[in-house]
């Protein structure tokens, strides 16, 4: 993720987005800790290998504040395993 946020500042990118399936909610999770947002949920966009419809959820968030959250996310971590 480090280097996906540092090439995104390099080509000024200012928003990166993430898609998933509306099932994925662990992924949903792990997305909103780095700050990124729901922006849009698409209805029945999906459909799975057995044929069931899903919404596809669109998250986005802003590369300059999604690069702070990552390094405080890293600095309480390190702060935890010197413990």
């Amino acid at each position: 993720m480090r280097e996906l946020v540092s090439a995104a500042q390099a080509k000024d990118v200012s928003k990166i987005r993430a898609n998933m399936m509306d099932t994925q909610k662990s992924a949903q999770r792990a997305f909103q800790r780095l700050g990124f947002q729901k922006e849009a949920e698409l209805k029945d966009f999906l459909i799975d290998k057995d044929g069931n419809k899903h919404n596809l959820i669109l998250m986005v968030n802003d590369v300059f504040k999604m690069w702070e959250k990552m390094e405080d996310l890293l600095f309480f971590h390190d702060i935890k395993t010197m413990e």
